[in-house]
């Protein structure tokens, strides 16, 4: 599949969190987003962006870890790179910490840009090809 998603719910506030490759192409590059899900929502309108902002990130980002590990244990060598932005210091810093304890191997990289600042992952295996 070319993109992969799940729901969940923390303190009551539900949460949606989405993966996409989006380039046919090379399929083994993946963004991922997550963020408080909309009512309104249904299976194809992914707004890629919005903030949780509710209170319960420790939560939250534990969810978020168990999800993207689930999602790399199914999609496998599959994935090489994967990106995803941060806004706030706080935010950065905290998404830093959890790519480091999900991916301890990967490579990081990271840059500023108009919608804060855009993580680069890459798997080790990526260097094989």
């Amino acid at each position: 599949s070319e993109e992969a998603t799940a729901y969940f719910t923390v303190g009551g506030v539900n949460y949606l969190w989405y993966a996409y490759t989006y380039l046919k192409h090379d399929p083994t590059r993946w963004e991922i987003i997550f963020r408080v899900k909309r009512d309104d929502e249904h299976e194809g309108n992914k707004d890629l962006f919005g903030k949780t902002g509710t209170g319960n990130s420790a939560e939250v980002m534990s969810t978020v870890v168990d999800i993207t590990r689930n999602f790399l244990e199914e999609y496998g060598n599959k994935v090489l790179e994967i990106t995803f932005s941060s806004k706030g210091d706080s935010r950065t810093g905290l998404y830093a910490k959890m790519v480091k304890r999900l991916l301890p191997n990967w490579d990081i990289k990271t840059r500023d840009s108009s919608n804060g600042t855009e993580f680069l992952l890459i798997n080790p295996k990526a260097y094989e090809r």
